[in-house]
């Protein structure tokens, strides 16, 4: 990549993934029409953002982090469904206060938007993870973002672990389409 282009990328890859949640989220809402409350993202944003500000003050850290939980909040929106409100702000504790709990050499250890999808999941009947929300045509729209992640990932100097992310993804699309016909079945009405 240019040095140029590089150089005013800027440095902190936090900003890129909230940009492309929020893109995603918007484009849910806008386009693909998908079953999501529009108080789901508030309602989330509104308990994260606070806990990871107060758990970060009480760690004493100078950063609060609030980027972080933004993120935690919106992959949480993108993924999570349930039939009643309390999930969501539970899920939302589990994945931030995670951060703060569980930890090793200073840094927490699991993937916090996952661990309270997943915690979540398993502590309720009332949860589930949606991803095929989404559709036939999120595969269009994975495939037109997919620039952004090699954004994030040359920004953080990982861009390596990119490429071999997007030849799975259309060997495993060119497959489904070809292997298991996925073009010619019916499609589910709702």
């Amino acid at each position: 990549m240019p040095v140029a282009l590089t150089a005013s990328l800027p440095k902190d890859p936090r900003l890129f993934q909230l940009a492309f949640l929020g893109s995603f989220l918007g484009a849910g809402f806008l386009i693909l029409d998908f079953d999501c409350p529009w108080w789901q993202p508030l309602l989330l944003l509104g308990v994260a953002l606070p806990l990871q500000a107060f758990l970060a003050w009480r760690a004493g850290l100078a950063d609060l982090g609030l980027r972080s939980a933004a993120i935690s909040a919106l992959g949480l929106s993108l993924l999570l469904r349930t039939d009643v409100w309390w999930v969501l702000p539970f899920s939302a504790v589990v994945a931030i206060g995670s951060k703060f709990l569980v930890r090793t050499h200073h840094k927490h250890i699991f993937n916090p938007t996952n661990l309270g999808l997943a915690v979540a999941m398993m502590a309720t009947r009332h949860a589930w993870c949606s991803p095929s929300q989404w559709g036939e045509n999120a595969l269009l729209l994975a495939w037109f973002f997919a620039p952004g992640r090699l954004m994030v990932a040359l920004t953080i100097g990982l861009a390596i672990f990119i490429w071999p992310l997007l030849g799975v993804f259309a060997l495993g699309v060119g497959l489904g389409d070809t292997w298991l016909d996925w073009r010619s079945r019916p499609r589910p009405t709702t």
